[in-house]
């Protein structure tokens, strides 16, 4: 429960984070500090870091011990939530590190923030890639492909059994749908803010549309294949 608690006032922070820049640029009239929002990005990262290398410490503690039965059920399922949860905040630390640089460079801050925004978003895929070794070493009779494998995805699903098959398809089904809903509300957002600032944000809302055209007519255009 109380793990349950902490990660949804992580998850909830983060987007209030963002949602109160969004309302405050929105405004106007509030003048929003690019080095404050640098810090707190730096600092949210650095909390994912720690989480991240503790729950890898749970993996790794959780891999050298010798069960079996129910134990090994129930601790199988540990790593693999475990293992999940580092996933999803190195996924969410390297979108973070990706933002933090380009805020440094747009926004002319010095040279050595972008150093260190560089070095978070590097150790945000180092994260995920040690993740999936880790991963890999916890299924050892399974042959997981590499991460820089070019046939990553269907090698993924070709080991997987049906069951796995199934909640990645409810898991791509529901990125997929709420991809789309952010994506079509990002560009809703973009153009009211563009009413209300000097800046226009056409070209981004021009992007959106183009990213969310093509991505969704790919779907559509392989499952229009398999009729």
């Amino acid at each position: 429960m109380m793990k349950q608690l902490l990660k949804q006032f992580l998850f909830g922070g983060v987007i209030g984070f963002f949602g109160a820049i969004f309302i405050l640029m929105i405004i106007n009239d509030i003048e929003i500090n690019r080095l404050y929002i640098f810090i707190s990005l730096a600092i949210i990262i650095s909390l994912c870091l720690i989480v991240s290398v503790f729950f890898i410490r749970q993996i790794r503690t959780g891999m050298k011990r010798e069960v079996s039965g129910e134990e090994e059920d129930a601790l199988d399922r540990h790593l693999y939530i475990k293992s999940s949860d580092v996933g999803l905040l190195s996924n969410t630390m390297i979108g973070l590190g990706v933002l933090m640089i380009s805020l440094a460079i747009m926004e002319g801050l010095h040279y050595g923030l972008v150093l260190i925004a560089i070095i978070l978003a590097g150790i945000a895929v180092a994260i995920q890639y040690y993740q999936s070794a880790l991963f890999k070493k916890m299924y050892p009779e399974r042959e997981m492909p590499s991460m820089n494998d070019p046939d990553y995805a269907k090698k993924l699903v070709n080991i997987a059994d049906e069951g796995e098959r199934f909640v990645m398809l409810q898991g791509m089904m529901k990125a997929f749908n709420m991809y789309t809903m952010l994506l079509i509300f990002a560009i809703i957002f973009s153009t009211v803010y563009s009413l209300f600032s000097p800046n226009q944000q056409m070209f981004s809302v021009v992007l959106m549309v183009f990213i969310l055209i093509i991505s969704n007519g790919a779907y559509f255009l392989t499952i229009r294949k398999k009729a």
